[in-house]
């Protein structure tokens, strides 16, 4: 009776386990995707900023916003990538504890049938055994205990006018460079001054655009 009270507890756990795995596992899933959409929110926004510094009159002030929206983005997909991590690291501490727990119940296992020997060996061999048996237990709980350390704190990442600023400046600058590529690449027309300036070459760009 008690033989089988035990090895249904042993099968009830087996399946609790299973079960949590598979949790974790679909909330890994849930978390790829929201990072999956942000990455594709990030990228829009990025481009409607282009979109407005190409304009005729530039506008810096709704660039800005796309901007600020981007790292609010950004934001949140560092946060979803923190949560996958846990939620990756305590999937493996959870499956590392099943298989601690099978290795155990077999070595429980070995242990009964080594005392079934143990009249047909000698002392010292049967002592040697469970020194391996108690080093190997030792060797998993410590494992276990590393397992067990917590996971880091982590700190939301800051934004400020000036790394907006700089960003703009940077993205501007992308875009100019881009421009004049294109203008290297159209045939062969009157030669003319370089423009010595950001604002003069986007006005060239526009005057060419306009054509």
């Amino acid at each position: 009776m008690f033989r089988r009270i035990f090895g249904e507890s042993k099968t009830k756990e087996n399946e609790d386990t299973i079960r949590t795995i598979n949790e974790l596992q679909q909330s890994e899933q849930l978390m790829q995707k929201k990072i999956d959409k942000l990455n594709e929110q990030i990228d829009s926004v990025e481009d409607k900023a282009r979109q407005c510094l190409k304009k005729a009159n530039p506008d810096k002030h709704a660039a800005m916003e796309f901007l600020k929206r981007k790292k609010k983005y950004e934001i949140q997909r560092k946060k979803f990538y923190k949560i996958k991590e846990n939620l990756e690291s305590v999937n493996c501490q959870v499956q590392s504890s099943q298989l601690n727990r099978q290795i155990t119940q077999s070595l429980h296992l070995g242990n009964k049938h080594l005392k079934q020997f143990e009249k047909t060996i000698s002392f010292d061999k049967t002592e040697a055994l469970i020194d391996e048996i108690n080093e190997t237990i030792d060797n998993l709980n410590e494992t276990s205990d590393i397992l067990a350390r917590p996971i880091a704190e982590r700190n939301d990442f800051i934004v400020s006018d000036v790394d907006l600023e700089n960003e703009l400046n940077q993205l501007n600058r992308q875009i100019v460079e881009d421009s004049l590529v294109k203008i290297d690449a159209l045939p062969s027309a009157p030669s003319q001054p370089v423009a010595t300036t950001v604002e003069q070459q986007i006005k060239q760009l526009q005057r060419l655009i306009a054509e």
